[in-house]
């Protein structure tokens, strides 16, 4: 029996040493656990602690803010690429971060800009690190959501362009632009794995957007410096977007008002300058001004709306077209006898160039609105009658 007893003893002995703290200089310290590691690890578990350390270091209150982004941006730059040679379960690990740095970036961009702490004047909207991490989130995890408030973001963007370019700023200096190039390349890549992102977004939070994009567009369209090819470019994207948002929304009528509102005017400037551009110095803006067209062409001349232009042929039959006058088309007249009244030439120009879009959309539906026009008689006297509608069509452009 006293062997027995003498090896449970030593038993007990061996797991009271084995609970022991390690001796001085041996093990982890409590310092280096704490400390956020970027390293491609040893395993998942090593894998494991760095992802927590970064994630409690972005939630955390002690960093400042651009520090964080710094360590967002270091640990996608260095971490990108593991994921394709690690394990499985460090694959997983990895995105579920990513797919958390990319949300928590978001609501860096999309914080009111009244909200800044003023003892912190640093604005993430104007950093390309942002935008840079956003980009390989979406790239890692195309799946990942995407805030539609970032649309606020981009016009901020495009506002700060222009401001650069009206205070002349150094376009040799390429590292000034990087921010630009970056927001491009963000949104090229979003746009390319979801042509939807933004359809879902309201009217005027598009508007606002849209705006700003145009006001850049009037001052890069033309502007040879080569600055100004990357901010013709993103305004290109971003437009390009706005016009697909327009062709796709599901009640045009609904924002119509809106558009004539607060878009008309600045597109129509863009338009005319555009269109007056036809040397073979300025052909590269041909893409900008076919996108201009669409937009005009979806938010004014889209197929829900052209029968309703084509009834106010009997605008000059107000007793019997009383539902004609309540029309929401009218308020495009309105807006043009205000034009008018105002003397802007070159709106006036452009409303030329807009009979033409018009033309060219009722022509490309002349199936669609022949089968809404009640009066349309059958066999060849098809093209004799739309001819005539679109006729008194246009005279009532002029003079509704």
């Amino acid at each position: 029996m006293e062997p027995a007893a003498a090896t449970k003893g030593a038993a007990r002995k061996r797991r009271r040493r084995s609970r022991s703290p390690p001796p001085a200089g041996e093990g982890a310290s409590e310092t280096k656990l704490s400390k956020p590691r970027f390293g491609p690890g040893a395993g998942g578990t090593s894998c494991g602690w760095e992802n927590l350390d970064l994630v409690l270091s972005l939630q955390g209150k002690e960093l400042s803010l651009e520090r964080k982004i710094e360590l967002a941006f270091n640990f996608l730059t260095t971490e990108s690429n593991r994921s394709s040679h690690g394990h499985r379960a460090d694959t997983i690990q990895f995105l579920r971060v990513v797919s958390f740095i990319g949300n928590w970036v978001q609501s860096m961009l999309i914080l009111p800009e009244n909200s800044k702490n003023t003892s912190e004047p640093f604005d993430p909207v104007l950093d390309y690190r942002c935008w840079a991490i956003l980009r390989v989130c979406i790239e890692k995890k195309p799946s990942i959501s995407i805030s539609l408030n970032l649309l606020k973001s981009l016009g901020r963007i495009a506002r700060n362009g222009l401001t650069r370019v009206e205070t002349g700023a150094s376009y040799e200096d390429k590292e000034s632009f990087e921010l630009f190039e970056q927001v491009l390349d963000c949104m090229s890549m979003l746009f390319s794995v979801n042509t939807r992102t933004f359809f879902n977004a309201g009217v005027d939070l598009w508007a606002s957007c849209a705006i700003e994009v145009i006001h850049l567009a009037q001052k890069v369209s033309l502007n040879e410096r080569n600055g100004c090819t990357v901010l013709r470019n993103l305004g290109n994207c971003l437009l390009e977007q706005f016009s697909n948002f327009l062709r796709f929304y599901a009640n045009p009528k609904n924002i119509f008002r809106t558009f004539v509102d607060r878009i008309l005017d600045p597109l129509l400037d863009l338009l005319v300058l555009l269109s007056q551009a036809n040397s073979v110095k300025h052909k590269k803006d041909g893409t900008m001004l076919k996108i201009v067209e669409e937009i005009l062409s979806n938010g004014l001349f889209h197929p829900q709306h052209l029968s309703g232009y084509f009834g106010l042929k009997n605008l000059n039959k107000l007793s019997s077209a009383k539902d004609v006058k309540g029309s929401y088309h009218r308020h495009l007249f309105e807006r043009f006898k205000g034009i008018k009244a105002e003397n802007k030439a070159v709106m006036l120009a452009g409303f030329g160039y807009l009979l033409q879009l018009f033309v060219s959309r009722s022509g490309n539906q002349r199936g669609s609105l022949a089968s809404s026009e009640t009066s349309l008689q059958k066999g060849s006297e098809e093209p004799h009658h739309h001819r005539e509608s679109l006729l008194k069509c246009l005279c009532s452009l002029w003079n509704p």
